[in-house]
Parts: structure tokens; sequence; C-alpha cells
């Protein structure tokens, strides 16, 4: 049954050659669109743990709005990486 439904669509030695076939279309994109979104994630779970960090330990005050640009540069390259054509 399902070799009739790969004949039958003829993607069969595509869907089995290890190379993932999507949508989105390059290997580049792909890992751009990855490295962007690793980069959103990265930034907002980081920011949350510099705030929890500064509350129980305490560091110098001007570490604060430094990490926060830090942040927004970084989500900024990671947005771009993302909706990059």
């Amino acid at each position: 049954m399902i070799g009739w439904l790969l004949r039958d669509t003829g993607n069969h030695s595509r869907l089995f050659d290890g190379v993932p076939h999507t949508s989105k279309g390059s290997p580049v994109k792909q890992v751009k669109h990855l490295l962007g979104m690793f980069l959103q994630l990265a930034t907002l779970s980081v920011l949350p743990l510099i705030v929890v960090f500064q509350l129980f330990y305490g560091f110098r005050l001007i570490v604060m709005p430094i990490s926060l640009l830090i942040g927004i540069t970084l989500f900024s390259i990671g947005t771009a990486l993302r909706e990059s054509n």
C-alpha cells in the first residue's frame, strides 16, 4: 500500500535520500531560519535569567542596560535572519 502511494506521487526517490525536502527552499535558507530562531530563543531565555541573577546575587547596575542593548541587537539579527530571502 505504501509503495503504491509513493509511486503514485512520484516522490519515492526524494523521500529516502536523507535530505529534508520542505517547501522552505534551499538548505541555506533553512540554516538561516534555524539560526535566527535560536538567536531569538536564546535572547528571550537569557534576559530574564540575568534579571533573576541580578535580584539574587547583584552586580553593577550598568550591566542591565548593556545586556538589554545586546539582547535587542541579537533579537534583531535573529529576526533579520528568519525573514531573509
